[in-house]
């Protein structure tokens, strides 16, 4: 697969199908991802949710983006070096350069679902 646009329809399409066979569980949760910085100039969001451990759906589009489980706010270049694997997720969060909001707890519990979203992320080849 050759690498595609990050946020764009094609790229959407490939972390579907990396998603659609990774189940986890009975989880239910959904997470939105708000980039802000991007190259369109426009703030986007990306969102993902889980139903019974199922993958339920996948939503990009413009402004702050649906209610989820978590959400995840950072700039475009952050996300693209976590995806790059430059930088780890979990130290882009605990440096503040993504702010996570959210129920603690319940983020805690839902580490099976972020690492298997992560995962699928991570896995599509990419252009930034």
């Amino acid at each position: 697969m050759e690498n595609v646009e990050y946020l764009s329809p094609d790229w959407a399409r490939a972390v579907e199908q990396a998603l659609k066979g990774r189940t986890m569980g009975n989880i239910t949760a959904a997470a939105t991802f708000q980039h802000h910085r991007t190259p369109t100039g426009k703030e986007q969001y990306l969102y993902l949710s889980y139903l019974r451990g199922a993958f339920e759906r996948l939503a990009l589009g413009e402004g702050e983006g649906p209610a989820a489980t978590f959400c995840l706010n950072g700039d475009y270049a952050v996300y693209a070096e976590v995806l790059r694997g430059t930088l780890d997720a979990s130290r882009a969060i605990s440096t503040g350069k993504l702010r996570l909001k959210g129920n603690l707890v319940q983020i805690m519990r839902l580490a099976p679902f972020i690492h298997v979203i992560t995962d699928a992320l991570c896995a599509v080849p990419t252009c930034f």
